[in-house]
């Protein structure tokens, strides 16, 4: 009888542990984080020469990190052909120490497609699929904001960069924000707000 309800818990515990192991990717994709917010540096950041009074926009939070794009931080250096991009008129900028400068991001404005970093109303897709996904922005004279490398965090990095003060996160429309104060004031604007709804 014994030997029974030994196997009786060896089969509930299977169970038990078989109906974890299906929910587990399922939850840990349901957590989103800080997608679609800003992140605002504190004075914490003053003697960080790449983060200081930096407004980062982050595109992707799930669980195992996150990775956004440094705002407020155009290139001096506006040399497309250096960096490989051909559009003429793109909006060029440092994005993030990460994989600078080999990975290069895109935000389309508004943009109507499909793409796992779709958050607030912007687009973000990698610059050399561009042309095969939006082919309206294909052209040489399409005006684009091209991000050079981004800013990347690990499994709950940001959180504790969070909650230690180094960040403050403001839950803002960036493209509002942007046609509000501009680049260069966006900083000094975020820094006093919570929330865009003050």
């Amino acid at each position: 009888m014994q030997g029974e309800e030994k196997v009786f818990d060896r089969i509930r515990l299977y169970f038990i542990l078989a109906a974890v192991m299906v929910a587990t990717p399922t939850l840990l994709g349901l957590y989103t984080g800080n997608t679609g917010k800003l992140l605002v540096a504190t004075d914490k950041m003053d003697n960080d020469p790449y983060f200081k009074q930096k407004v980062v926009y982050v595109f992707d939070n799930d669980f195992w990190g996150a990775r956004g794009v440094v705002v407020n931080n155009p290139m001096v250096d506006l040399s497309p052909d250096k960096y490989d991009i051909y559009h003429k008129n793109a909006n060029m900028y440092n994005g993030g120490p990460v994989a600078y400068p080999n990975i290069k991001i895109v935000s389309l404005k508004r943009a109507m497609g499909i793409s796992r970093w779709r958050t607030q109303p912007l687009t973000m897709v990698n610059y050399n699929g561009v042309d095969d996904r939006y082919p309206s922005y294909s052209s040489k004279d399409a005006n684009l904001d091209v991000y050079i490398g981004y800013t990347g965090w690990s499994m709950g990095q940001l959180e504790k960069e969070i909650k230690s003060g180094v960040w403050k996160v403001v839950d803002c429309n960036i493209i509002d924000i942007r046609e509000k104060v501009g680049i260069s004031k966006m900083w000094q604007y975020l820094s006093k707000k919570n929330s865009c709804l003050e």
